[in-house]
């Protein structure tokens, strides 16, 4: 019902802890994501595929897209 993407490969720049990478998610590419840090998984996100497969659909393109954003800024910092 759960699944942990490692983001840790995104952290130390702008983005520090997966709480700021869960807050940017939410605030740029309207998706929800939970901090590893709440689970001890402090280099994850967590998400939810109890839902729809449209939803479910929707929501893996927003993190791809603001993942795949923030994976072009570190590297052309």
């Amino acid at each position: 019902m759960y699944v942990f993407f490692d983001v840790s490969s995104l952290l130390g720049g702008p983005m520090r802890t997966s709480t700021e990478l869960a807050l940017h998610l939410l605030e740029h590419h309207h998706v929800g994501t939970v901090p590893g840090d709440a689970f001890g998984e402090p280099g994850c996100v967590r998400i939810t595929f109890a839902c729809t497969t449209d939803e479910l659909t929707k929501g893996l393109e927003r993190i791809r897209k603001g993942l795949e954003e923030l994976q072009h800024e570190r590297t052309h910092a």
